[in-house]
């Protein structure tokens, strides 16, 4: 664990629901992971991201679940995700320059641990804001949409994610 990442995360998401509702805050959350994911496939392809991201993403989410079946019983129905944030907006320049200080964070560390870490401490922020568990399909299939992210042309397309 680095809890330089977790510092990160915690400190963007509580600065993107600052002064907006939990489901900008959640949006936010969503452009992260969806940005993440797009360096991962400029880097190395949409193996590596499935692998490294939808991975981490679904592991985690599945984690979340057992963790609320183990103290409720039972699994809540899934909540309907929030749209992520637009490009131009303060949520989505929040996400992506958590995204811009994980990745030298990433570069910095042997491995691709830090990489698997933002996954889950972003997700961990996700399922917080939204106040429960989205459907894993659903999650997934809008990770895997995020070329529309980069809408305005700035950001991800200048980044490089070296994957160790």
């Amino acid at each position: 664990m680095f809890p330089v990442v977790t510092t990160l995360v915690r400190s963007a998401i509580a600065l993107a629901a600052d002064g907006a509702d939990r489901a900008a805050a959640a949006g936010a959350c969503l452009s992260a992971l969806r940005l993440l994911r797009q360096l991962v496939v400029q880097a190395d392809g949409e193996v590596s991201a499935a692998t490294l991201i939808d991975g981490s993403v679904g592991a985690c989410l599945l984690q979340h679940k057992l963790a609320v079946l183990k103290e409720v019983g039972e699994v809540p129905p899934a909540i309907s995700l929030p749209g992520p944030s637009l490009p131009g907006t303060r949520e989505y320049a929040l996400a992506s320059d958590l995204v811009d200080n994980l990745v030298m964070v990433h570069q910095q560390m042997p491995g691709n641990q830090a990489l698997v870490q933002a996954c889950a401490e972003v997700l961990s922020a996700l399922v917080g804001q939204m106040d429960g568990l989205p459907d894993s399909g659903a999650l997934l299939d809008l990770l895997r949409d995020g070329a529309a992210d980069t809408g305005d042309g700035a950001g991800v397309s200048i980044r490089t994610l070296p994957l160790h």
